[in-house]
């Protein structure tokens, strides 16, 4: 549901999937260590490769054309706690972006983040997920081990990026702050949450370094050809005046939509689905009145129906388009004489 294109790290939270399952394309997936699927061990995280994996909670995702390498976490982390980091070049800057999840309602100790910035000694960016309070980032009230991440990351010697708005959003309850990014001070970024979960009971957020010049944007014009033939309808139209007479039908029936490079034509019931469910979520979050949110829900349930067709008719006409003869001839021809090659380039 979001625009991947504008994306080269991407941090997520409660996936319960391991990355190598969850594949977005263009990019190199990575989940952090976890607990094992066997009954018989207790190690947390286990680092036995003969044992099954269990459900990873915490994955970052790289672009594949850039360099990086994935930094050891397992010896830092245990019980509640997950956490992957990747060291990544980004315009000739070495940055470690690291995602933590930590599991609600279970002590942990916050000094995690210390040792995690004495291994790195570099830029770092910490993203996660970290289910504590503090007033200091959003939350209503303190809690203990809020007060406890506050101290770990001014000894670390990092920057709280939250201005202050809230980044977890769910029905019956008060809107709060739980998602924390961390950075050194070397790094400046934007930080930013998005207008609508997309889904989520959690705000997407954007995070983007200051110097960064905005990235150029195509223009989509998609023309509602039912609101068009309204038009032609409602508004009678003049003998010496017809092309014009079409040109402002055709104008008035038209979205534009501002979108990166890459990015395909929007669909335009997609396009009124999400603008009705952000609408339906900001008016359930002012009244939070239970009638309200159940409109958000089903709105948010015919929004996730139809990506998921369009999604399935995309596939359905890439499909058609390898079985044609011409296109198995030019793929043949194309592994042939393609050499084989890593994405993933680690680098000391």
């Amino acid at each position: 549901m979001l625009p991947l294109q504008k994306y080269d790290v991407i941090a997520l939270q409660e996936t319960y999937t391991r990355a190598e399952d969850l594949v977005l394309p263009g990019y190199l997936g990575y989940s952090s260590p976890t607990e094992c699927a066997l009954v018989t061990c207790a190690d947390i995280p286990c680092t036995d490769a003969a044992h099954p994996p269990g459900s990873p909670r915490a994955a970052i995702y790289v672009r594949a054309s850039f360099a990086h390498h994935v930094v050891p976490t397992a010896d830092l982390t245990g019980g509640p706690v997950e956490c992957v980091a990747v060291t990544v070049r980004l315009r000739g800057t070495d940055t470690t972006v690291a995602s933590v999840y930590v599991r609600p309602g279970n002590p942990w100790d916050a000094r995690l983040i210390v040792r995690l910035t004495q291994r790195i000694k570099q830029n770092l960016l910490i993203c996660g997920d970290f289910n504590c309070h503090r007033v200091e980032w959003g939350s209503r009230t303190s809690s203990r081990q809020g007060c406890d991440v506050l101290d770990a990351i001014r000894a670390a010697g990092l920057n709280l990026l939250n201005t202050g708005s809230p980044t977890f959003v769910r029905p019956s309850c008060t809107p709060t702050a739980i998602d924390l990014s961390v950075a050194s001070p070397d790094c400046a970024y934007d930080w930013s949450t998005h207008p609508d979960t997309a889904g989520s009971d959690h705000l997407p957020i954007d995070i983007l370094p200051r110097t960064e010049r905005p990235a150029d944007k195509v223009t989509y014009s998609v023309v509602q050809w039912s609101r068009f033939r309204e038009l032609c309808e409602e508004n009678p139209c003049e003998p010496h005046s017809f092309f014009d007479h079409i040109a402002a039908c055709a104008s008035g029936a038209t979205i534009r939509c501002a979108v990166l490079p890459g990015t395909p034509v929007p669909d335009i019931k997609l396009l009124n689905l999400r603008a009705a469910r952000r609408r339906a979520q900001r008016r359930a979050r002012r009244t939070n009145k239970p009638a309200h949110w159940t409109i958000y829900k089903r709105l948010d349930a015919a929004c996730l129906r139809h990506a998921k067709r369009l999604r399935r008719r995309s596939w359905i006409s890439v499909c058609r388009a390898l079985d044609e003869p011409r296109a198995q001839a030019r793929g043949f021809f194309h592994q042939c004489c393609t050499p084989k090659h890593h994405a993933s380039l680690p680098f000391p």
